[in-house]
């Protein structure tokens, strides 16, 4: 969402409109609860796969360290 609105360079109006079409995924004119929370939970999605990726790229990244160091990798 502040992804749109910041790479957007219309209306503060315009950049309203082009999120909310992001959420109304059927284009029905209005936001339902399904849609709200398939929104949510794609969103928590990406939240935990970065937090994820980004824990297993730390934790991998200081095994090969340590694994280096012994003459392993």
């Amino acid at each position: 969402m502040i992804v749109l609105y910041v790479m957007s360079n219309g209306s503060p109006e315009d950049n309203l409109r082009q999120i909310f079409r992001v959420f109304d995924i059927n284009q029905d004119g209005a936001i339902s609860m399904k849609e709200l929370r398939r929104i949510v939970k794609d969103v928590y999605h990406l939240l935990t796969l970065g937090f994820t990726n980004t824990l297993n790229n730390h934790l991998l990244g200081g095994l090969s360290r340590d694994a280096s160091k012994f003459g392993i990798f």
